[in-house]
């Protein structure tokens, strides 16, 4: 994964957590919207 996506990602999940949702659910909601659910930007790191 190419630093800039990282932080797309650590920036959408602070945002999740912000509304409401655990550091895991936010992590996980983020993932699957900037992959549109198809492969897992986590473990692509």
């Amino acid at each position: 994964m190419e630093l800039y996506r990282l932080k797309e990602l650590i920036e959408l999940s602070k945002m999740y957590v912000q509304i409401g949702f655990t550091e895991l659910d936010a992590i996980i909601r983020a993932e699957k919207e900037l992959t549109n659910g198809n492969t897992s930007a986590i473990t692509n790191i």
